[in-house]
């Protein structure tokens, strides 16, 4: 039977596999039921649960199979009674849902009694709470039984009441079915004079109760749970004796302590409260209950005031509710306006400048009460437009600013919503003659309220809220708000996927409104709503956008001059002791708008002047330095291309340049702050720029320097870019990584389309550069692999400049470097790190075609990576990726092979994630055992035959000019002999190497015994085990090789070691288990005492034996019985 896959429940072609799992699932689900008892006693579930949870996210799906899987269970179930069962039910109860799974229970009368029966035996020791919970809900629907429940058993009343009673106060789900089967059982025509009563009474006494149960906060629950539900059963005429004794237990059970901590609750408790009171105004004459009023009382005062969300909304509805059975019983509507004044009144204080979380909450509720008001067409209009409309406008602008937050999106949001229902439940809002110019104008002012929230709003919710409020009012009163043509228009621009994109919507969206002349929503408001808020929000992001928005909307408008001096005014005023987020919006604005000034306009004796100044007078403390200095580097950047050639430069620009150009931290701020002055500098002219000093500021250590000196347009000096090539070829000894880093990124700048001339004269060096830079492979004990971002860097450079590196087709310098750069590419691509390895074979892909005079074997290396590029490099395909590249270890050329078994042997013995390390492994293991043919075969010899010549040799010494020599990572012997591991443990050694690669092997490996013995490296000198092992066990080995492996295993066994005799003694056992000794045969009496060797190397503890007498004892005896 086929398998679930685990991620199966991120599929997204759930709808289409449905059938086929729902069918597996029933097949699984009928073979779980016809078990005998023996085997149900034993059966889990788990398999069979996880075939229907991925359902959970679209539950309809299962309706075909839902019926016939709980019918069966609970046949199952009635016949013999399994805990897996309930599991299975509660589990389809969880994806389907309560009242569709209680249909299909069975509810034949005779079963009220034996499931009534179940439900007394169970207790908290002897069964499941998930069992606990599907009987209640089973008597919940027996409870519906039409038949009096007195003629269905004795004491069945009885019984069902103290059932349900008990588990009223449980803490698990078991409440929830209680509470339900309860209410219904209380609510028959033939208990409720009966119980209701008990069930007061019951409740009412729970304060002066000894059982600790029912002061709980779950008693609490269940009991507010059944009443709620009563009270939407019953009708009003049956409930009228007990509507003041349930009023007062409401009010006793609303003081529970925990009632102020517990959200479920206060909502349960609003719920039951407004239903109690639509039960009262049922019965009410003329006069407004006793409970109305507090209920009212109640959902003015605190629950639109709640601190949670869900209350609030509860409240509104419950608001709205009672109001609208109000309106029955007063004709005149004095009761409705009296309430609805209240609500105006309690719900929306003017203290919003105190920034209390408490405004914002009352604001909130009394917006969402307006809104159900409105949905339910109670609120009178026109009489109350203009303070409708007034709390509307005031909500879409409702914000408390915070230090790094703001209070008030959930305002905006549902005032959105009150707009939506205005719009949508008042069709004729417009039509009456006497109140359509005043009213007009409200809505006018609404929607362009709404258009700018949709536009400007930090939310993507609250932009999507307005959206929808400009469409209904579109739809249902566009011709008395705008023309038809504009009304549609302005709803394609709000389109919903437009505005989801918050950088889209404040800067394409609004212009393209802007354009449309909606009264009020026109270019210069959207400018005055940036101005007076998105400018300065705690946001640094949305301040941006803000700032590009105001330009664009300014150019459109060709207003820029006056926004400037209005920009002005404002960053002047912060800068004399405005807040950090008005001094950075102001400044980011006035830069933005400053670039879109026409060129031509001369603003060096009116706007600059003010600039410099403004710069002079920012302070930069040192906690928010950071963000000023990145809007003073945007006024910078837009003012010194205003600057004539031979201008002199500010001395404010040079020190906020300095300041920011010498940060060396390493982190995201410091790297933004280095882009700015990038951009600020970029159009400096060499009389205005001290190149060799950037470059001294550079080597000291100051890397914003380095990234600056890529930045500038006119041609650098020849020293310059020869002492740029040098710091990127460098080590760590001289320069750290982030300036290699940072050279690496000015020489990528440097072969951009503007450095033709630069790229033409030093392309050679800049070549070699960015290949040595693909070695560095520096490491810190606290950050890792640092010099992956010098890689990474590198690889970026050469695939965006490939055409123009490899132009020169006739040089022998281009061929070697391409050469050299390829070899390095394909280590990289097969090595650990799934970013570089896509990053890789992407540059590849990309350099290849303009090297293909230039490599040897260009086309073969290209057919190889070609295939699947961009996907499968990442690790969740690595394995397929790993077995197409291992094609790269046996190429022609030597020099790519071995790149290629240099990287592949990272992966495999890297110390990587064990994802990497199984997927190169195992592509090893496939290309080395698949099926045979003489041209598989003959790879199969290179592939072993290139992997030995690699690890034997010496380490490669690679000549750089940069700083003499480079050598290879010393732990790259290591990571092949992983290889060499894996081909010993294919069998390959024995097929493919001769007996002079074992003599070589045995000498690499005894070299690097000493090495890893020297550095206690544990890791290390398991893998020589194996080695030493593969050794031993291979054919073809000479005698002596094979004698000494052996003596290296013992040696590790008793050596000082401890942590590593365990591994030799168990690689000591295989061997004596499968008669490695081969050519050295023991003799009678040392094959009669091999199974006395094979319980010394199992039995002992190695790792604690210390005496020498029993190790050289021990030494003797092994080596009797491996070599005779």
């Amino acid at each position: 039977m086929g398998s679930i896959d685990p991620d199966f429940d991120d599929c997204p072609d759930l709808t289409k596999s449905a059938p086929t799992l729902l069918q597996e699932f029933q097949t699984r689900l009928d073979e779980a039921l016809e078990l005998t008892p023996s085997q149900a006693a034993d059966y889990d579930p788990a398999a069979l649960i996880s075939q229907i949870e991925p359902f959970q996210d679209a539950p309809q799906l299962i309706d075909p199979i839902l019926e016939k899987s709980v019918t069966g269970v609970c046949r199952a179930l009635l016949e013999d009674r399994r805990p897996w069962q309930f599991r299975v039910l509660y589990v389809l109860v969880k994806i389907r849902g309560a009242k569709t799974v209680c249909r299909f229970l069975f509810n034949e009368v005779p079963l009220v009694q034996k499931i009534l029966g179940f439900a007394e035996a169970c207790d908290a020791t002897n069964s499941s709470w998930e069992e606990r919970y599907i009987i209640l809900l089973w008597l919940s629907g027996l409870a519906l039984t039409p038949f009096n429940l007195d003629t269905v058993g004795e004491n069945v009343p009885d019984r069902l009441f103290e059932v349900s009673q008990k588990y009223l106060g449980a803490a698990g789900r078991e409440r929830e079915a209680a509470s339900t089967s309860l209410a219904r059982f209380i609510s028959r025509p033939d208990t409720l004079s009966i119980y209701l009563p008990k069930f007061i009474d019951s409740s009412s006494g729970a304060d002066d109760s000894a059982e600790s149960s029912k002061q709980s906060i779950f008693w609490t629950l269940g009991t507010v749970s059944s009443m709620a539900q009563i009270f939407a059963i019953c009708q009003a005429h049956d409930l009228k004796p007990y509507i003041q004794p349930l009023s007062q237990l409401l009010q006793t059970l609303k003081k529970n302590p925990e009632a102020a901590s517990n959200t479920q609750l206060r909502k349960l408790l609003c719920k039951a409260t407004y239903r109690l009171a639509l039960r009262a105004l049922e019965v009410s004459e003329s006069e407004v209950p006793t409970a109305v009023e507090v209920c009212l009382d109640e959902l003015l005062t605190k629950s639109l005031a709640d601190k949670d969300t869900l209350v609030r909304y509860s409240a509104s509805k419950a608001f709205s509710r009672v109001a609208l059975a109000m309106t029955k019983i007063d004709s005149d509507g004095i009761f409705v306006s009296e309430i609805i004044d209240s609500l105006l009144l309690s719900s929306f204080p003017l203290n919003k400048a105190m920034g209390d979380s408490k405004t914002a909450d009352r604001w909130h509720g009394g917006l969402l009460a307006l809104a159900e008001l409105l949905r339910r067409h109670v609120l009178p209009l026109p009489a109350y437009a203009p303070q409708l409309f007034d709390k509307i406008d005031s909500g879409l602008r409702f914000e408390i600013r915070k230090s790094t937050h703001a209070l008030g999106a959930n305002v905006r949001d549902s005032a959105c919503y009150v707009a939506w229902s205005l719009f949508r439940h008042y069709p004729d809002l417009l039509s009456s003659t006497s109140t359509a110019a005043p009213t007009q104008k409200l809505v006018k002012g609404v929607l362009a309220d709404l258009v700018l929230v949709g536009c400007f709003d930090r939310e993507i919710n609250n932009r999507r809220a307005a959206a929808a409020a400009v469409q209904e009012c579109i739809g249902r009163h566009a011709g008395a708000v705008a023309s038809l043509e504009t009304g549609v228009a302005l709803v394609q621009a709000l389109d919903y996927f437009a505005i989801g994109n918050r950088a889209n919507a404040f800067l394409e969206v609004s212009r393209r409104i802007a354009k449309l002349g909606i009264a009020s929503a026109g270019g210069g408001e959207m400018v005055e709503f940036l101005l007076n808020g998105a400018v300065t929000s705690w946001d640094i992001e949305v301040r941006k956008l803000a700032g590009q928005a105001i330009a664009g909307l300014a150019k459109d408008t060709e207003t820029e001059l006056e926004t400037i001096e209005t920009v002005l005014v404002i960053a002047e005023r912060a800068a004399g002791g405005g807040t950090i987020d008005e001094q950075h919006g102001s400044l980011f604005t006035l830069g933005e708008l400053l670039s879109v000034v026409d060129s031509s306009t001369d603003l060096s004796q009116t706007v600059l002047p003010r600039v410099v100044q403004l710069l002079e007078n920012l302070k930069f403390p040192p906690h928010v330095a950071m963000t000023l200095y990145d809007g003073a580097l945007r006024v910078i950047s837009a003012s010194a291309s205003r600057l004539q050639t031979d201008a002199e430069v500010p001395p404010i620009f040079y020190s906020i340049l300095d300041n920011a150009l010498s940060r060396t931290d390493d982190n995201a701020q410091t790297k933004v702050l280095h882009a700015s002055a990038r951009a600020a500098t970029a159009d400096f002219s060499p009389s205005q720029v001290n190149v060799l000093e950037w470059l001294s500021f550079a080597k000291a250590g100051k890397f914003g320097y380095m990234l600056a000196l890529g930045s500038l347009r006119f041609e650098i000096p020849e020293q310059v870019i020869a002492d740029i090539c040098r710091i990127a070829a460098s080590s760590e000894r001289q320069y750290g990584v982030a300036l290699r880093v940072a050279s690496v990124d000015t020489l990528h700048s440097l072969l951009d389309a503007k450095k033709a001339l630069v790229a033409q004269k030093y392309k050679s060096e800049i070549f070699w550069s960015l290949v040595y830079a693909l070695q560095d492979y520096t490491i810190l004990p606290t950050r890792g692999d640092v010099g992956s971002q010098t890689r990474l860097a590198s690889i970026s450079a050469l695939t965006a400049h490939a055409e123009t590196l490899c132009a020169d087709q006739t040089t022998t310098a281009t061929a070697e470097a391409a050469t050299a750069c390829v070899a390095n590419l394909i280590r990289i691509s097969l090595e650990k790190m799934d970013k570089l390895r896509l990053r890789a074979v992407a540059c590849l892909s990309a350099l290849l075609p303009h090297a293909a005079s230039l490599v040897p074997s260009a086309a073969a290396l290209l057919a190889i990576i070609a295939q699947k590029t961009d996907q499968d490099a990442t690790s969740s395909s690595a394995k397929e990726y790993y077995t197409r590249m291992i094609n790269l270890c046996v190429c022609a050329e030597t020099v790519f092979a071995q790149a290629a078994i240099t990287g592949i042997a990272a992966s495999v013995g890297g110390g990587t994630g064990e994802s990497v390390v199984r997927a190169s492994s195992e592509a090893i293991v496939q290309f080395m055992t698949c099926t045979d043919d003489d041209e598989v075969d003959d790879k199969r010899r290179r592939f072993v035959e290139n992997v030995v010549a690699l690890f034997v040799q010496k380490p490669a010494v690679v000549a750089n000019p940069a700083d003499g020599t480079k050598p290879t990572p010393p732990k790259r012997d290591f990571e092949l002999c992983e290889v060499v591991v894996l081909l010993f443990e294919t069998g390959s050694m024995a097929t493919y190497a001769s007996s002079s690669m074992y003599v070589s092997i045995y000498n690499k490996a005894a070299r690097l015994l000493q090495l890893a013995t020297k550095a206690n490296s544990i890791p290390r000198l398991e893998s020589l085990i194996g080695l030493f092992s593969g050794i031993v066990e291979a054919t073809g080995v000479g005698s002596k090789v094979r004698e000494a492996a052996v003596r290296k295993l013992v040696s590790l066994l008793i050596g000082d070691m401890r942590r590593v005799r365990q591994p030799a003694a168990e690689a000591l056992f295989l061997l004596l288990s499968s008669g490695a000794e081969n050519d050295i045969q023991p003799d009678d009496e040392t094959e009669e005492e091999s199974g006395g060797i094979d319980e010394l190397l199992t039995s002992t503890d190695w790792a604690s034996v210390s005496e020498p007498a029993m190790l050289k004892d021990a030494e003797e005896k092994i080596l009797k019985a491996l070599l005779g």
